[in-house]
């Protein structure tokens, strides 16, 4: 019996296995603002190739070069996305690159695409560990918990018969009448399930040909 018991939870774990992430919905709208935020820069820092003025024009020059090879940065893979965004952080932060940060009035962008991509790193890192640990249940067989649980089921029920049998007592059998009584119960449950209007089904005979009560298998 406690081993029928813990293959039962075996399988309930089984059911109704979780498949959505706490941590998801957090991590959409972290990788959503810091894309935002990049397709902001990269308009804003574009738009000074066509300025008249000299100055905007240097300093376009000049964030053209630490922005171009981030190009399609916002399509690449999260984990990527997050390593590739953490380097172009460190360039737009290097000394002297503040001001021209200033200069076109994307300073505020800047720091929060850093706060963005930092959340979005935490959060990346939350749903990695729901997901190690989900993966000793994820890992299971349901097929093969269910053939567990129906073997030692038969078990139970070949020496309780058989005591029935050689060794019959009131108490074997009132232990018998019950667990029929649940079988019965669960049986038609099943039976009925996904009916609407229509007879239960009958329930399995609990008497065998002699006259012996059994447990229904």
């Amino acid at each position: 019996m406690p081993m029928y018991e813990s293959a039962i939870n075996v399988e309930k774990s089984t059911i109704n296995r979780a498949t959505a992430f706490v941590s998801t919905p957090a991590m959409d709208e972290a990788d959503d603002l810091r894309d935002k935020l990049l397709s902001c820069i990269n308009a804003v820092v574009n738009a000074q190739q066509y300025s008249p003025l000299a100055n905007k024009k240097r300093i376009y020059n000049k964030m053209h070069a630490v922005i171009a090879p981030y190009k399609g940065i916002r399509d690449h893979e999260y984990a990527a996305q997050t390593q590739e965004v953490d380097a172009l952080l460190r360039e737009l932060t290097a000394e002297g690159m503040e001001e021209n940060l200033q200069a076109l009035g994307i300073a505020g962008e800047v720091e929060e695409l850093a706060l963005a991509n930092a959340k979005f790193a935490v959060e990346m890192n939350q749903k990695m560990a729901e997901n190690a640990a989900r993966q000793p249940i994820k890992d299971i067989d349901s097929e093969e918990a269910r053939k567990s649980c129906d073997d030692l089921y038969h078990q139970i029920c070949e020496l309780v018969n058989a005591y029935a049998l050689i060794q019959p007592t009131d108490e074997i059998t009132s232990f018998i009448t019950s667990l029929n009584g649940v079988i019965a119960t669960y049986s038609s449950i099943a039976a009925q399930t996904g009916k609407s209007k229509k007879e239960e089904e009958p329930t399995p005979e609990t008497e065998n040909g002699e006259g012996e009560t059994e447990i229904s298998e």
